[in-house]
């Protein structure tokens, strides 16, 4: 499975790199965490750089956003996770 992150306001846009290998790890707080593996090629005959990424997809903003600093604090992530919404 792969995923990728669209532009809300441009569905056909992506905003990342592809996900591969996706798997769904939690689904919890208003939002789901995922893991896989992020593909970036240098040049046409390179081969990948497979970088391990795990995203958290907020679903419900308020929700996800406080369950994103309670996963923050326990795997002791950088504190710059924004814990409000603006806007």
């Amino acid at each position: 499975m792969a995923a990728n992150l669209l532009d809300p306001r441009r569905l056909e846009h992506s905003l990342t790199h592809d996900l591969h290998w996706a798997r769904v790890v939690q689904i919890k707080g208003g939002g789901v965490m995922m893991k896989g593996t992020e593909l970036l090629f240098k040049g046409s005959k390179s081969a990948a750089i497979q970088c391990v990424q795990t995203w958290w997809c907020i679903v419900d903003p308020r929700a996800g956003l406080a369950a994103l600093g309670s996963h923050a604090r326990q795997a002791s992530l950088p504190d710059s996770i924004p814990t409000t919404i603006e806007g």
